[in-house]
């Protein structure tokens, strides 16, 4: 409509009832008129003819809201008619400490007045030598190369995930080699430069299992999205990050912490103890067979041989031998002690995979085990 007419120079004219141009050196320049918040309720807002901006009665006018009505003019401003008088408040918003508590971010959620610290899923990242950021927010370093539990439920046993870590051929310093990742009955294991298995089988990314499981390659790493809502990010050379759930909230231990929004006591070790160095930390969550010397198969000795020393043992040969199956010294040690003191260990080979000489197979033999006759 604009288009058609002709203006002249310094004219004013209204487009509609709430807006207003002018005309100025042959440009058309146009306002909209803002109108109030009304402290009467929208149903007894009255427009006047010819006025762009609705308003309220005026005193003595009706209608009138009855008293005790109470209506909101927004997300932070409520009235009320109280003894024929209208009046209006705001909320007073609890003071927020910034930033947010770790696993939360600061929120303003639609149709609220105050904004305020709201959960978010739990983040453990690893990388480097390996440094480690724990859910709770602790950074810490760890050099241990060995397996390693890095983060588990350990209240509902629903998953559990393990890293090996390498020393790169020197005991000052390792790195994250590969991630396994265990969920009920399903396994996913991922290894250097993107290699990805699912229960053994080496397969192509993207991968999904209905209901179970997705991974999927980003620009630089692959993620694994469980139906759990554990999520692991991998870049195929030592970069990790495992997110967790709010649900998992002070269920979780490992390496990772506990996910309590406390990093005071994120430094808890396997057997419940809370230290103050990251080593013995660390090397309480390695992953192996070595706790068996705590169990009940070597109860028996418990009490004349303390296994805390051969535990410890057991531990390093675990992680820097170079063979499968060395660590078994610190067993043969456990054990002959306890006989010297006349007591009797009975089946603790089977229970702890150390096979004695003349069972395991040697170059020559052609795999067949040799017997003692």
């Amino acid at each position: 409509m604009l288009s058609q007419a002709v203006y002249n120079s310094g004219s004013t004219f209204y487009v509609d009832q709430c807006t207003r141009c002018s005309c100025s050196n042959s440009t058309i320049s146009c306002i909209k008129e803002t109108c109030p918040v009304l402290e009467c309720t929208p149903e007894h807002q009255v427009t006047v003819p010819g006025r762009c901006c609705p308003q309220c009665p005026a005193v003595g006018e009706e209608p009138r809201a009855q008293d005790g009505e109470s209506w909101k003019l927004d997300s932070c401003k409520a009235c009320a008619c109280i003894q024929g008088k209208v009046r209006c408040a705001m909320p007073m918003c609890q003071p927020i400490s910034l930033p947010c508590p770790p696993n939360s971010r600061l929120e303003h959620p639609e149709g609220q007045c105050c904004p305020r610290c709201v959960e978010s899923d739990g983040v453990c990242t690893v990388f480097g030598d390996p440094h480690y950021k724990t859910f709770d927010g602790k950074f810490f370093s760890f050099k241990g190369p060995c397996k390693y539990q890095l983060v588990s439920d350990c209240l509902g046993h629903t998953f559990n995930i393990r890293v090996t870590n390498d020393a790169k051929s020197s005991r000052s310093s390792a790195w994250t080699k590969t991630i396994a990742l265990k969920v009920g009955d399903l396994r996913v294991n991922l290894g250097q430069r993107m290699r990805v298995k699912v229960n053994g089988m080496k397969i192509d990314v993207p991968y999904r299992l209905p209901n179970k499981l997705e991974i999927n390659r980003t620009a630089d790493s692959i993620l694994v999205n469980t139906k759990i809502g554990i999520k692991i990010l991998w870049d195929g050379i030592g970069f990790i990050e495992v997110s967790a759930p709010t649900s998992y909230r002070g269920r979780l231990c490992g390496l990772c912490g506990n996910f309590n929004s406390r990093p005071k006591d994120d430094f808890t070790t396997r057997r419940g103890r809370l230290v103050q160095d990251p080593y013995p930390f660390g090397q309480s969550w390695a992953v192996g067979l070595c706790s068996r010397l705590r169990s009940p198969i070597f109860e028996a000795c418990h009490k004349k041989v303390n296994p805390t020393m051969y535990y410890k043992s057991c531990l390093q040969d675990m992680c820097e031998c170079p063979t499968d199956n060395c660590y078994c010294q610190s067993f043969i040690a456990y054990v002959r002690e306890c006989q010297r003191l006349g007591i009797q260990l009975q089946h603790w080979r089977k229970s702890t995979k150390c096979r004695p000489v003349w069972e395991i197979s040697t170059p020559g033999t052609n795999n067949i085990r040799r017997r003692r006759h």
